[in-house]
């Protein structure tokens, strides 16, 4: 478990590297946990940050502006697991139940050298990878693209 001194100073660093971005976010000092909203290419992401002191985790949440209808979330579950296969760091985590779709990335700082330079680094890897497949899983949705497409797409 991280002190709250170190966290507090990581939490600072990840505020100031959103600073430095000129973005506007609201902040949740006690938690550790920041929100904001980004416009992307394929529309907008709601963006949270959190830093988990028991854990010694950040964790970036990108929810997509996208809601699968029922009769489509069967068929998006394979989907994101396809995508999931292929990623590198972070994942797609999917609610069923709902339908909603956000990727996640989680870091350890355990015995980490922890700057703005490495919080810019996980915003940007999950932006990037949010945006990037927000329209291949809109077209599943909207059935212009089977599973086995994408996973097509995808190998290429």
């Amino acid at each position: 478990m991280a002190d709250n001194k170190t966290v507090a100073k990581w939490y600072k660093a990840m505020c100031k590297m959103l600073d430095n971005r000129g973005w506007t976010y609201d902040k949740d000092e006690e938690k550790y946990k920041i929100s904001c909203k980004v416009s992307g290419d394929n529309g907008t992401l709601d963006v949270r940050m959190y830093l988990d002191a028991d854990r010694e985790v950040a964790i970036t949440w990108v929810f997509l502006d996208l809601k699968v209808p029922e009769d489509m979330r069967e068929t998006m579950a394979h989907a994101v697991n396809v995508v999931n296969y292929c990623l590198v760091h972070g994942a797609y985590d999917f609610g069923q139940e709902k339908g909603n779709l956000l990727y996640r990335c989680t870091s350890s700082f355990r015995d980490s050298v922890v700057s703005e330079e490495w919080f810019n680094y996980l915003l940007g890897v999950s932006i990037s990878s949010a945006d990037m497949y927000m329209e291949k899983f809109r077209r599943v949705v909207k059935g212009y693209l089977t599973v086995d497409e994408l996973y097509d797409e995808l190998r290429k």
